[in-house]
């Protein structure tokens, strides 16, 4: 109901709300007592919140920023460069790179990788994939390259955050 209601009703993007969804039930069926499925019910209603709050005009944003903003969270499961972003919002790549950095301070690169960590971060928390899954879903080039990028930008190995982070564990 969070995902169907509230996520796509709060302008959430239709396949993205029920990826989340189905994570959601998976983790769920592993649950193996009431307090998971409490804090898996409690994180999924943070997570469905933080999208939903993603999907909305921040101030100071044009809608072509917006646009690729959404596009880029919307396929951190696909390998993506600025052609595509550009391609996708109707703005030559230099255009949009200017446009890009002068709105969100950040390259297009530099926000892939963030939105595909942020990914990778959820997966980490509340799933048991394996690396190798994840960076595999989240179309890292390698294993290898994932973990580097992971600790490069956190300060900690896949491992050592889902250690930290996991509250199934």
């Amino acid at each position: 109901v969070v995902g169907k209601v509230a996520g796509i009703g709060g302008g959430m993007d239709v396949e993205d709300a029920y990826r989340l969804i189905v994570l959601y039930t998976q983790e769920c069926e592993k649950a193996q007592s009431v307090e998971e499925v409490y804090l898996l019910q409690y994180n999924m209603v943070l997570d469905f919140t933080e999208k939903v709050a993603q999907a909305k005009l921040p101030a100071g944003v044009s809608k072509e920023t917006f646009a690729a903003i959404q596009f880029i969270q919307n396929r951190t499961n696909a390998q993506i460069g600025i052609d595509d972003v550009a391609a996708a919002v109707g703005k030559s790549r230099s255009a949009l790179t200017r446009q890009f950095k002068q709105e969100t301070g950040k390259t297009i690169t530099a926000f892939i990788t963030e939105s595909k960590l942020r990914d990778a971060k959820r997966l980490l928390r509340y799933s048991d994939m394996t690396l190798a899954q994840i960076s595999s879903t989240l179309a890292f080039s390698s294993q290898a390259y994932f973990q580097t990028v992971f600790k490069a930008q956190t300060g900690l190995t896949p491992m050592a955050y889902r250690r930290k982070n996991n509250p199934l564990l």
